[in-house]
């Protein structure tokens, strides 16, 4: 069975920088195949499933820092607003 690969766009962690790494990761996927030999599901083994999760989870937290980044930070009339309309919607 050939081996199968994912690439991956990176973030320098220490920087916190986008920096259009590329982290390769072995898959080594087994397919589940129905009676037709239709492949219908994937199996990874766990320590490739956490690495998947750690990427991804990784991603969304670079993301997510950006946004905060370039967002205006509120001054203090505008945080009571802001938290008072949050207080409404509960």
């Amino acid at each position: 069975m050939s081996n199968t690969y994912l690439l991956f766009e990176a973030v320098n962690e220490k920087s916190y920088l986008h920096k259009n790494l590329l982290v390769m990761l072995s898959l080594d996927p087994n397919y589940v195949t129905d009676k037709r030999n239709k492949k219908v599901a994937v199996q990874l083994s766990i320590k490739t499933y956490e690495k998947i999760e750690e990427i991804f989870e990784n991603y969304a937290l670079y993301h997510l820092m950006e946004t905060a980044r370039t967002k205006k930070a509120l001054d203090r009339d505008e945080a009571k607003a802001y938290y008072a309309e949050l207080k409404k919607k509960k």
